[in-house]
């Protein structure tokens, strides 16, 4: 089993929650997970909270209290620019 930190997203489309579970055991705590909250406003207006919290290196992004289409529609308009 691959560490997380040496997968590619085609490896993430074939994984189960298990193997996702064996790749963050195998990455030996050098794993980073950030919870977003959709409910609060992001802090830098421009991009997302997720995004952010990616920048800045999580590796798993945990989306709570979100609206999944308006995300979407956000993340592809801040893409565009």
């Amino acid at each position: 089993m691959k560490r997380l930190l040496d997968c590619t997203a085609s490896d993430f489309e074939q994984m189960t929650g298990q193997d996702l579970k064996k790749a963050i055991i195998a990455s030996e705590g050098r794993t980073i997970l950030s919870e977003v909250i959709g409910a609060f406003s992001p802090l830098y207006p421009a991009v997302t909270n997720a995004e952010l919290a990616a920048t800045f290196g999580a590796d798993l992004i945990l989306l709570n209290f979100f609206d999944v289409e308006s995300f979407g529609r956000e993340l592809a308009g801040n893409r565009a620019c």
